[in-house]
């Protein structure tokens, strides 16, 4: 990590059953998509589920809602923002303010006047690093670095062209862009923040340089070291899925490439979790696929598997991906079927279980330690399952409407 008073001057510029090894991997989806980057339906936004201490977050829409995980009652309500990777922290920009907010409290911890044109804020995978990105459609496109105390003096950098936010490394030095190049088709960038200057080469797939990609950006996940970043697409030019890995650990002088892996078809309906042991799934209730990949360059050597569960599930309404997790000690991944829940055994990708038949559920998330799994129905429940046996252990009505969290404003 360096100090920020030594960065270089910057120039212009301005991110939830037979075994089968993955055979051959192509790269990713090029030329133009019509329904690329296209964000998810405007009335209703993919539900995130996560729980702390006694605690479950939901986050959705134009809002964060905090709920007492035994009443299923709203604690407090916070304004949408990017959660610190522990929850401990929501970063939210509006209203001329940059602020850290208390999940537990609600009260900010700290804050300052972000620039005029910062509409949001992201956070390195670490949470230690801020960026505050702009209009998505630029020129000029405009981002601004800060640690996440808002002690150091924050570096803005502008680039004339057409950038959006990729991810940023966990030291703070390198910020990774997509650079739209037409409508529909990018390619991946790297601002050095220390030498302020952009990269000059695109980050891609050594076996497809020069080619753009194309597809809708789902989930980023970041593997436990902050050496790489797996992003799901969606409905690429191809009509394919695939899992983008981006080396944001490394000096691209030394790494330039990224890697890119195809999932089975159909091209929607996926869903991205990371497990422990940095394992990642993509999975398609709707199809009945579950992939289990690990980085290529976090030196678990990118072994992937693939397989078909046997079990195919209805579509949740507004096309919204599935609701997944991964158990803490990450031996069983579970996944909404719409209605109902299936466990997955992680190691021979079987299912080993159906659950809750009756219950459609938009949002799964465990308790830190393991004890509880928390699911919430499509009906306005906070439901708190045994992992253990899979019983329900309380059902309690959300203490506000499922469609009101779900809402945009």
């Amino acid at each position: 990590m360096y100090g920020w008073q030594e960065v270089v001057r910057m120039t212009r510029f301005s991110a939830v059953l037979a075994v089968l090894l993955v055979g051959a991997v192509s790269a990713c989806a090029r030329g133009p998509a019509p329904q690329a980057n296209v964000p998810l339906p405007e009335r209703v936004s993919q539900l995130a589920v996560a729980a702390g201490p006694g605690l479950v977050y939901l986050s959705a829409g134009s809002r964060i809602v905090v709920l007492d995980a035994a009443s299923g009652q709203v604690a407090r309500e916070l304004p949408a923002g990017t959660p610190s990777p522990d929850w401990r922290w929501v970063y939210t920009v509006g209203q001329g303010q940059l602020q850290k907010l208390d999940t537990a409290t609600g009260q900010a911890a700290a804050g300052i006047p972000p620039p005029d044109w910062a509409q949001a804020v992201r956070t390195s995978a670490d949470g230690t690093w801020l960026v505050l990105t702009g209009a998505s459609t630029g020129p000029p496109s405009r981002f601004e670095v800060m640690d996440n105390g808002f002690t150091r003096k924050p570096v803005t950098v502008t680039l004339p062209g057409a950038f959006t936010f990729d991810g940023l490394s966990n030291d703070g030095m390198r910020l990774y862009l997509l650079e739209w190049v037409r409508q529909g088709s990018y390619q991946v960038r790297m601002y050095d923040l220390a030498r302020g200057l952009l990269y000059p080469n695109v980050i891609a797939d050594k076996r497809e340089v020069g080619q753009l990609m194309s597809g809708e950006a789902l989930t980023s996940l970041t593997t436990s070291d902050g050496s790489a970043q797996l992003t799901l697409y969606q409905q690429s030019a191809k009509n394919e899925a695939f899992v983008h890995e981006l080396p944001i650990g490394w000096d691209p002088h030394s790494n330039p490439f990224a890697w890119c892996e195809d999932l089975p078809a159909p091209a929607s309906g996926w869903g991205f979790v990371k497990g422990a042991r940095d394992h990642f799934y993509a999975v398609n209730p709707q199809a009945g696929w579950v992939v289990d990949m690990k980085s290529r360059f976090s030196g678990a050597g990118g072994n992937s598997r693939q397989a078909h569960t046997g079990v195919t599930a209805r579509a949740p309404q507004n096309g919204l991906p599935p609701a997944a997790a991964v158990s803490p000690d990450g031996d069983r991944l579970f996944l909404s079927t719409w209605p109902g829940l299936v466990a997955v055994d992680t190691g021979s990708l079987k299912v080993t279980g159906r659950f809750l038949d009756g219950e459609r559920i938009r949002g799964l998330g465990f308790a830190p330690d393991g004890s509880a799994l928390y699911a919430v129905s499509e009906a306005g429940s906070l439901l708190r399952i045994d992992p253990r046996t899979m019983v329900k252990v309380s059902d309690v009505r959300l203490g506000a409407p499922l469609e009101a969290i779900l809402h945009t404003t």
